[in-house]
């Protein structure tokens, strides 16, 4: 990467709107989240020129574009792919991909067994369990389920943190029952392209859309 770009600009557009991030020197420089449940192409390329007004920054800074590949909204995840190749065609950068539940683990949890939730949809949370002792790589696969799905989840996990987006977060501590667990667990927000583009030279990039299947759980919904 050329010291002329020398930022990286994140985007994660598949959890509640989505978000984007401008990252510069391993630091986070500036920050949007959407309004909307679903994120629009349109709305993406207009809040990334806005960012880059606020940031005082010019296109030719970018020397990387790291976006999310999921989970999330099916159509949130494929607009965030497409309008990530996009620019860096048009940029003539390098565009990496990656699942964002490991890039929130890897962000967040200090080398600590973690639980990382996100919500998706409207009536589902999705989940993954990270093993600090397996260098924050998971063998499971991501789980969906509601919130009480996910608490008797977490209630066999002991030695874990919870690291919940701030949707999920407001949704899951209203339940009684997570009174058992609110010492271990942590509301990380809503700008999730963060952690994407904070881990994105740590990664092996992956540009496949990575969805997950409806709730493996019977249970009542959120």
């Amino acid at each position: 990467m050329s010291p002329k770009r020398n930022l990286v600009l994140a985007i994660e557009a598949a959890v509640r709107g989505g978000s984007i991030a401008l990252i510069g020197n391993n630091r986070e420089i500036a920050a949007w989240h959407g309004k909307e449940d679903i994120s629009r192409a349109e709305d993406l390329l207009s809040d990334i020129s806005d960012m880059f007004d606020r940031t005082q920054t010019e296109k030719h800074e970018i020397g990387l574009i790291a976006v999310s590949n999921g989970p999330g909204s099916y159509t949130g995840i494929r607009i965030g792919l497409a309008t990530a190749l996009g620019l860096a065609r048009a940029l003539n950068i390098v565009c990496v991909g990656g699942p964002l539940l490991p890039a929130i683990a890897e962000l967040h949890s200090s080398g600590r067994n973690c639980v990382v939730v996100i919500p998706i949809g409207r009536n589902e949370l999705c989940w993954q369990a990270f093993d600090a002792s397996r260098d924050r790589h998971s063998s499971a696969p991501a789980l969906t389920g509601s919130v009480n799905d996910l608490l008797e989840y977490f209630r066999d996990l002991p030695e874990h943190d919870l690291y919940v987006q701030h949707d999920a977060f407001e949704v899951i501590t209203s339940d009684p029952a997570f009174d058992d667990f609110d010492c271990r667990a942590y509301n990380i927000g809503r700008y999730l392209a963060v952690a994407i583009g904070l881990t994105a030279r740590s990664r092996d990039s992956d540009l496949n859309p990575n969805y997950v299947r409806n709730s493996q759980f019977k249970s009542s919904p959120l």
